[in-house]
């Protein structure tokens, strides 16, 4: 649950011993004691191995001693069998994404800070796969744009790296429209974060499908929503509405509104798998 999260664990929570602790990539190379709760945690991409010792005393059945250590092994010789092993799981994963999923007779662009096809395309994909009365997604999770020619898997996976997966949220018509307004805010436009799963730059506008939102630039040089339409009428405070969207908005963290809301994943694919399918029905 990331370091945190277990330091919070170990002050409010008696008899745990130890933590063995991950997420968030820290190193600790000899532990961390909090109140009597040893957290262990070993980096990331292989570049430690975490270990820990434990005394245990049978008669008393109590922990006498426990240390923790991340030990380095980027000096180690490399293990010869591994490394093949890897070598070909590589060349079979750049065979399968060498795969054409569709040829594109134009360009479909994508833009971070203004509305663009591609963003578009990923929205009504969304909405389409899961069945929801609208779609919408951050423009940020797409990376860059698709060039005329051949669209391989390899290019999807370029744009869109995400390990994120769609899901549908049913949301009141005051909730959505909450949410509507603080996507369009600089605050989450411009916000430039990693995790979750998002491996982008920055967030960018919301890309919506089955929804028309206005909006009017204030004295405050913010934007503001004036309307929201779905399917032609004002969106009603009270309705509930079916919503297809990134998992990572689920967990509360920008849209607190989705947190308790009744939702439905949908695995294992992930967005770029949705872009694949809508480019290749469509193109």
């Amino acid at each position: 649950m990331g370091l945190g999260n277990d330091e919070q664990l170990a002050r409010e929570m008696n008899g745990l011993d130890v933590i063995i602790g991950a997420h968030t990539h820290h190193v600790l190379k000899h532990g961390m004691l909090v109140e009597d709760t040893l957290i262990t945690q070993s980096g990331k991409n292989g570049n430690y191995v975490g270990e820990v010792s434990i005394s245990f005393d049978m008669e008393t059945k109590k922990v006498i001693e426990k240390e923790a250590y991340a030990i380095s092994v980027r000096n180690r010789k490399e293990d010869e069998e591994a490394k093949a092993m890897i070598q070909q799981l590589s060349l079979n994963a750049h065979k399968m994404l060498e795969e054409v999923v569709c040829r594109l007779e134009q360009p479909l662009e994508s833009e971070w800070f203004q509305r663009s096809v591609l963003a578009d395309e990923l929205a009504a994909a969304l909405r389409e796969w899961c069945g929801a009365d609208i779609g919408m997604i951050n423009a940020g999770m797409l990376l860059d744009g698709l060039p005329e020619g051949n669209v391989s898997r390899e290019d999807l996976h370029r744009i869109c790296p995400h390990p994120v997966n769609p899901c549908k949220v049913v949301l009141k018509g005051s909730e959505l429209r909450e949410i509507i307004s603080y996507s369009m805010s600089d605050e989450i436009v411009n916000l430039s974060f990693k995790g979750l799963g998002f491996r982008g730059e920055v967030m960018g506008i919301m890309a919506f499908d089955g929804l028309e939102v206005t909006s009017v630039k204030m004295d405050d040089s913010l934007y503001h929503v004036t309307d929201v339409f779905h399917n032609g009428k004002q969106l009603v405070s009270d309705e509930e509405y079916a919503v297809a969207t990134a998992d990572m908005f689920t967990f509360g963290k920008f849209y607190p509104q989705m947190k308790h809301a009744k939702k439905k994943y949908f695995l294992p694919e992930m967005l770029r798998d949705l872009l694949a399918w809508r480019l290749e029905n469509r193109h």
